[in-house]
């Protein structure tokens, strides 16, 4: 926990202290791997930047025992007002994984609520799309350094099935059929639905999704066929749980808006189980786009045995003889862990990736080159690309509306790609997860994600900023000590913004104007800074592994082909 004496030294608040580190995970079991009780951390540890114009930023370290040569080691106690904080937006975003390692690193939770702070970091969901929404004023960027999370319109465009699909269709469809399902919406595109159900081949299947659910509810499968009923009845049960006024919105929201897929009838099989890879993208940046895939990540195995004969059924349904087929078809975890918690039994439904790619070496060798690790990553690397270079003007567009005087540069944000391999080696886009949970049920899972938000918020160049006495009080939040000796005051000087900065309504940043020298340079020691700092991060575009292609151009600004002449 934090104690009593940290909080008469003034370093955090008085209400959020004992939860911020003694809240365990919800089905946390490897309460063993790390002590609930987090120590005061004595260091603050500052990286610097390549640029002259940017301030050093906070160094989030894996291993204490290993910091960089450059760091500069500060103690909190005369950073004053200027104390790195995070606040984490929402209670299903409270996670060890997240936590932990920015506890450690010195930073102090503010309350949840306290959305006037200017936090160093705000962790939460997706910022509403809506300005009139009551959760808007959490996301409104009110100063020059702070971040967040997400990019304003991210799970429009991404997050929520139905917009990632919009989004590459209205890209380039052509080149989002080569890794994306035939997909279509329901009830939008109802007649073309049917006409495709009455008329396609008899026993193809098709998999029915919520828009914008999650844990595998509401899926469901059907077969085509003109004597087949299986998909006039799903019809049925989503018009009738979408218009059911006695149920609560929150139970009907999610059958408002379904996409329709082709069903991938020949997935990799892996020990007789069908799978999926969980793999964790960065992005610093929409303009220019860049984006980092991290080296950890998830496979995530289905429950039961792949049959590939099975029935169409209603997958979502509560357990019985035909919605079991959901654990043999679906590869969420949240679902395959209810039938491992019936059998009281693990069923081995995570593995890291370094697992995977030992056992696909073990059972493919060398006469399968499609069908190596490094084959499949690489074509998981091109839909990444592509699925972002689908949504990037429309986030773009939606930053700059938020700008706050610094070029867009408030936001960093965490993908989950879920992606499927069929048994021929092609990489297809299952969805694009803007939340990806960062729950810990294993020392494994523990690992990856940590590992993951650390080098994510190490990219991100959270930089400190001064707040004065009031900005705390405001939030019922004690105030920090302020030193008063010279010597650490010029040296602090040299380390920190004041809390004003950059932060003028509608001012333009010199990285918005790709004619610019000054833009030109401070763009080359962003990205040369973002690569210093990486950690377990590969940068995927722009990148001389994966050069431009023709059909990038439509969407490619100035900024994006001068950020691809700095390869590294």
């Amino acid at each position: 926990g934090i104690s009593v004496e940290m909080l008469r030294r003034g370093k955090l608040l008085s209400n959020v202290c004992a939860s911020s580190a003694t809240v365990a995970d919800a089905a946390s079991n490897f309460s063993n791997l790390i002590s609930l009780e987090v120590p005061e951390a004595r260091t603050v540890f500052l990286k610097p930047s390549t640029s002259p114009r940017r301030k050093p930023s906070v160094y989030i370290p894996h291993n204490i025992d290993s910091i960089p040569a450059d760091v500069v080691a500060v103690n909190p106690a005369d950073l004053g007002g200027a104390i790195p904080t995070f606040r984490i937006a929402s209670p299903t975003c409270d996670y060890y994984a997240l936590r932990i390692p920015l506890l450690k690193a010195g930073f102090r939770r503010v309350p949840d609520d306290a959305v006037v702070f200017s936090s160093n970091i705000v962790w939460g969901k997706s910022a509403p799309v809506a300005v009139s929404s009551p959760r808007w004023e959490h996301y409104v960027p009110r100063n020059a350094y702070q971040k967040f999370n997400h990019f304003p319109r991210s799970h429009k465009h991404l997050g929520d099935k139905r917009g990632m699909a919009q989004s590459l269709r209205q890209w380039d469809e052509s080149v989002a059929n080569t890794f994306t399902p035939q997909t279509l919406f329901y009830p939008a595109e109802k007649e073309a639905i049917e006409k495709l159900m009455t008329n396609g081949a008899p026993g193809k299947r098709y998999i029915w999704k919520p828009s914008r659910g999650s844990c595998g509810r509401g899926i469901m499968i059907s077969r085509s066929g003109a004597e087949d009923n299986s998909w006039r009845l799903i019809m049925k049960e989503i018009d009738y749980k979408a218009s059911d006024t006695t149920a609560p919105d929150m139970a009907r929201i999610p059958y408002m808006s379904y996409v329709v897929q082709e069903y991938i009838e020949n997935p990799l099989i892996v020990d007789g189980r069908k799978l999926d890879l969980r793999l964790y993208v960065g992005v610093t940046s929409f303009d220019p786009l860049t984006v980092y895939l991290h080296n950890e990540g998830l496979v995530r195995f289905a429950a039961e045995a792949y049959a590939n004969n099975s029935p169409p059924s209603s997958l979502a349904a509560a357990p019985g003889s035909n919605s079991d087929m959901r654990f043999k078809h679906l590869t969420n975890y949240s679902l395959g862990r209810k039938l491992e918690a019936d059998q009281h039994g693990s069923l081995d439904l995570k593995w890291p990736l370094n697992k995977f790619r030992t056992r696909l070496d073990e059972i493919y060798g060398a006469d399968h080159a499609s069908l190596s690790y490094t084959a499949l990553m690489a074509k998981a690397k091109r839909v990444i690309v592509e699925t972002l270079l689908a949504a990037k003007s429309n986030i773009s567009a939606a930053t700059k509306r938020q700008n706050v005087g610094n070029g867009g540069d408030n936001y960093v944000e965490l993908f989950g790609f879920d992606i499927m391999f069929d048994d021929s080696g092609n990489a297809w886009l299952i969805e694009v997860n803007t939340l990806p949970s960062l729950e810990s049920s294993s020392t494994m899972d523990y690992h990856v994600k940590s590992a993951v938000t650390t080098d994510l918020l190490n990219m991100g160049q959270l930089e400190l900023f001064r707040r004065p006495a009031s900005a705390f009080e405001t939030c019922g939040v004690i105030p920090p000590m302020e030193t008063a000796d010279p010597n650490v005051l010029r040296r602090l000087g040299d380390l920190l913004h004041s809390e004003s900065g950059l932060c003028h309504e509608g001012a333009s940043s010199d990285m918005t104007i790709p004619s610019s020298s000054n833009s030109l340079f401070e763009l080359q020691m962003k990205l040369y800074d973002e690569h210093r700092y990486r950690g377990g991060f590969e940068r995927i575009f722009p990148s001389s592994k994966h050069p431009l292609v023709p059909h990038h151009m439509q969407t490619l600004s100035p900024l994006d082909l001068a950020a691809a002449q700095f390869t590294l």
